[in-house]
């Protein structure tokens, strides 16, 4: 298409019926060559909404998240600078994400485990018979080394 533009005095109507594209595509392709002398597109710098926040503030926001990691980013959001706070949480919480720091919740596991529960049963089965004297000197035991 490049070629056609420049060695023949063709159209860009009549190189877009040559190749069988369309008009505008031909159009947009021949702009782009003339404009960057590259047909690479640049994803990279084209697409999504342009950054908040600067880097100074996204390495302070980082910062302090690492400090405290039970913070939320609301909290973040709170202390920080009128920069950060003009900035939804939800923005705050993909600098983070894009930095590497993940916000997730903690598996709920269960007070005890199985195994756990078997031997308490076991040791509870062992001592159901013992004598209150027994228990009496475990109890002043307990009292006189301060264990609760």
């Amino acid at each position: 298409m490049i070629t056609l533009h420049e060695h023949t005095s063709k159209t860009q109507r009549e190189i877009a019926d040559e190749l069988l594209v369309s008009q505008t595509l031909a159009a947009r392709t021949i702009q782009i060559w003339m404009e960057t002398g590259s047909l690479e597109e640049h994803k990279e710098d084209t697409r999504g909404n342009k950054w908040k926040l600067c880097d100074r503030d996204v390495r302070k926001l980082c910062i302090e998240a690492k400090k405290d990691p039970q913070k939320s980013a609301r909290e973040l959001q709170q202390e920080a600078g009128p920069s950060v706070q003009a900035v939804h949480v939800r923005t705050l919480q993909r600098y983070l994400n894009k930095s590497g720091i993940k916000s997730y919740r903690p598996q709920k596991m269960p007070f005890h485990t199985n195994l756990q529960f078997q031997r308490r049963l076991h040791w509870a089965k062992e001592r159901v018979n013992v004598s209150e004297d027994f228990w009496d000197e475990v109890s002043l035991l307990k009292r006189t080394q301060g264990i609760k």
